[in-house]
């Protein structure tokens, strides 16, 4: 068996999300719902190669693991993240307007806002909750993350592993532990161990 450690530094960039009122209040709680998710095992096929397989596999984990945490604050914030996403997709409204009557609002700015507006208008539609909304994103935001980490730092190794020891792969393991790093709330570390199991 071979262990590849290693950290993979999270730092959200939400764009305009982070500059409208109550940009910082709900980035908090982005984080912090992040850091809910505290520590993940995920198996992955010998075979996997494709980029949608990895990225359907981390959103099945997430999405289940989600289902199992709790909003991290309480009713008065609920109240507030409540307000901040009523407030932002009037926001939006009234700046799509102005950009298509080409004001100083570009399409690219009011872009940073699709994401998260578009987990609001389906959730709304479903009765979800504003915490329903947030916990959404967080799963989105996350999984961009985890893919870009193990793009990053776990399949080059997997590809050395594989020209050095041709056909000996018999699993693939992902452990993850997630951490704040204490001198910020904007941020969060992944410390992980990608397992590589060999087969006899």
């Amino acid at each position: 068996m071979y262990k590849v450690r290693g950290d993979h530094f999270v730092q959200p960039n939400l764009g305009l999300l982070e500059y409208v009122s109550g940009g910082d209040f709900y980035k908090e709680l982005l984080i912090k719902s992040m850091n809910l998710f505290d520590q993940l095992t995920i198996s992955l096929p010998t075979d996997i190669e494709n980029p949608d397989d990895v990225t359907r596999i981390f959103n099945k984990c997430l999405n289940e693991r989600s289902g199992t945490i709790k909003f991290p604050g309480n009713k008065n914030e609920l109240a507030r993240l409540d307000k901040y996403l009523k407030g932002l997709n009037k926001e939006y409204r009234q700046w799509n307007f102005m950009s298509m009557m080409e004001t100083c609002y570009t399409d690219t700015v009011l872009d940073d806002m699709k994401p998260l507006l578009e987990i609001y208008e389906f959730c709304k539609l479903q009765g979800d909750s504003s915490w329903d909304v947030l916990r959404e994103h967080a799963v989105e935001t996350f999984r961009v993350e985890l893919v870009r980490m193990f793009d990053e730092k776990c399949r080059p190794a997997l590809e050395l592993f594989r020209t050095a020891h041709k056909g000996k792969v018999s699993g693939l393991e992902l452990a993850i532990k997630v951490y704040n790093p204490g001198y910020g709330q904007g941020s969060l570390f992944l410390s992980f161990t990608f397992l590589i199991k060999m087969k006899g």
